[in-house]
């Protein structure tokens, strides 16, 4: 057995669940290597670049063969927990202030982060006598349609990929049996107001965020939250 293996048989196991599925994982700490790799991508990486630098350092780490089929709240709910128990739960990261532009030194407990529930959330929404049951994205779907130069796009083709049944008064149709065609029209023939369901229930979906305060050089109290996937890569 090689010196490698034996520090690898050796590593600690935890555990922890995984939120929308609440199921038990199995995770190893950080190794040297995946730590250095972290720093690297969250100084000079793009924002996909980050998230698929998480998506293989969580497939090396955790006990589970489906990371990329997760939403991306249990990607960063699993990210944090793994964070803590390699490295530990606090994290100073500089923020600067979008009022008075001085650098500003955070102070964040990682294990006060928690899955948020927006009220009025569902998966069902209705249109007018027809029934929409949605899907959360996975992580590789939110991959496989981000573009950061046009949003609106972003937002319609997670759409398209998103909606699992239509229901109306004689029927259910399952959308992943019609193309992408049909789709398409479905979409394109509704009116902005239930588009505009659509877009909130992708702004409502459970998410990880936390406000932290902070106080500026002139005594002002102010906050910033922290929600996105790259916040946290840190």
């Amino acid at each position: 057995m090689s010196l490698s293996d034996l520090l690898l048989k050796s590593l600690p196991k935890f555990e922890t669940i995984i939120p929308s599925l609440k199921e038990k994982v199995w995770f190893r700490p950080l190794l040297v290597r995946e730590e250095k790799k972290l720093l690297q991508i969250g100084e000079f990486g793009t924002e996909k670049e980050k998230i698929n630098c998480i998506l293989e350092i969580l497939e090396s780490c955790y006990v589970y063969d489906k990371i990329r089929d997760l939403t991306i709240c249990d990607i960063q709910y699993l990210f944090i927990q793994l964070r803590i128990k390699s490295i530990g739960s606090t994290v100073s990261p500089i923020l600067i202030c979008p009022i008075t532009s001085e650098k500003i030194k955070l102070k964040i407990d990682l294990s006060e982060v928690a899955v948020i529930d927006t009220p009025n959330h569902s998966t069902s929404i209705n249109l007018n006598g027809i029934r929409l049951v949605m899907k959360y994205p996975t992580i590789q779907t939110i991959l496989d349609n981000f573009d950061s130069e046009n949003k609106e796009d972003d937002i319609y083709n997670l759409a398209l990929s998103c909606i699992k049944e239509i229901h109306t008064s004689d029927e259910m149709i399952n959308c992943s049996e019609q193309p992408k065609k049909e789709l398409e029209d479905f979409l394109d023939n509704m009116t902005k107001g239930q588009f505009d369901n659509i877009i909130f229930f992708f702004e409502s979906m459970p998410k990880i965020e936390k406000v932290i305060p902070y106080t500026t050089s002139d005594g002002t109290l102010r906050s910033i939250t922290i929600k996105g996937i790259s916040d946290f890569f840190v």
